[in-house]
């Protein structure tokens, strides 16, 4: 999927959450995928209705990797490079 914005997501009733960022965040140079640095996005998405209820932006600045590590039916918890961790709860939306 590098040739899109996913990176990954996580479901957990009623939601999936999902890490997508801006700009594609690999680039093929030739065989090999190089990590582009972009802005990452946590969207949490309501499967009932197929709306987003929710969309908060990481990081203030460009990282080159956001993963989902954990998620619960009330947060997700994400790794912003390799040093850093963020817990998002779903109301709010607030980092910390």
């Amino acid at each position: 999927m590098s040739h899109t914005n996913y990176d990954t997501y996580r479901y957990a009733a009623p939601y999936v959450y999902v890490v997508a960022s801006e700009e594609p965040s690999l680039v093929r140079e030739s065989i090999y995928a190089m990590p582009r640095p972009t802005l990452f996005h946590v969207l949490t998405v309501e499967l009932e209705r197929g709306t987003i209820v929710q969309d908060v932006i990481v990081k203030d600045e460009k990282v080159q990797e956001c993963r989902i590590e954990d998620v619960d039916s009330s947060a997700v918890l994400i790794s912003v490079g390799k040093r850093h961790l963020r817990y998002y709860g779903r109301e709010g939306g607030q980092g910390k």
